[in-house]
């Protein structure tokens, strides 16, 4: 499989949704807001998808934009890293100084 950038695997779930949907292009673009041109730049791959793009796209199509992200993501062959806690990197208020000294120890009481 080529590698191929999130945006690429974007537009072509866009393209297989609007083929399932059984509207044209035409109405699609109508649909979205979008302009014709701006349409088959974005879907060329010109210009980025943006957001709001993708938005205006999946309500033409009567999808929620979720849907495009997910399947576009599904297709992704890049490793998965889980994350994992740092564990406690929050201190209350109360705690300040006595961090503080931790991380300094060479700072007075005073200070």
């Amino acid at each position: 499989m080529t590698n191929r950038t999130f945006n690429w695997r974007v537009i072509e779930q866009i393209e297989k949704l609007i083929d399932e949907s059984g509207l044209t292009r035409a109405e699609v673009i109508t649909r979205s807001g979008l302009r014709r041109n701006t349409f088959f730049v974005k879907m060329r791959g010109e210009t980025a998808l943006t957001t709001d793009d993708i938005a205006k796209l999946a309500d033409a199509l009567g999808v929620e934009p979720e849907v495009i992200f997910t399947r576009a993501a599904g297709e992704s062959t890049a490793p998965v890293t889980q994350l994992r806690p740092r564990g406690d990197v929050g201190t209350s208020r109360q705690d300040l100084p006595a961090a503080a000294r931790q991380a300094d120890p060479d700072r007075g009481e005073d200070q």
